[in-house]
């Protein structure tokens, strides 16, 4: 039954559905005052976004997202709940920019940064956090 989930949402989940969401999602923030807006801006048909670094408390460094940037899925999983969104969330991890996959040590890097997608039980993204790494574990 699980398995069939998976295929299912497979099916669903394709690299162009996640592209066209993180665009909506970036558009979408420009639309809001405050929160999110003040984490990412447009720029020239593309988005800055305010990526959180790994390994740091509280440093972000600021990335250009262009809307011919490679996108990589990485894995999706469904989530119980995610911050009251409920029954089942799905969350999807994606590659922005180019994808080296992991060397034998398990380390991987990509180019830009890497988004994790929330999504609801409808399938609509409804949060998009971005972070930095010059390598990724």
């Amino acid at each position: 039954m699980i398995e069939k989930c998976y295929q299912i949402l497979e099916s669903l989940i394709t690299p162009q559905k996640v592209t066209h969401d993180l665009f909506d999602y970036l558009k979408w923030t420009q639309t809001i005052p405050v929160g999110a807006s003040s984490l990412i801006r447009e720029q020239d048909n593309s988005y800055v976004v305010a990526a959180f670094v790994l390994h740091s408390s509280d440093e972000e460094k600021e990335v250009l997202i262009e809307q011919d940037d490679s996108i990589t899925i990485l894995f999706f999983e469904l989530i119980k709940d995610y911050f009251g969104i409920k029954p089942i969330s799905v969350k999807v991890e994606i590659a922005i920019g180019s994808f080296t996959p992991p060397n034998a040590n398990g380390f991987y890097s990509i180019e830009k940064c890497k988004a994790i997608l929330y999504y609801n039980k409808d399938l609509s993204v409804v949060d998009v956090d971005f972070y930095y790494s010059s390598r990724f574990p």
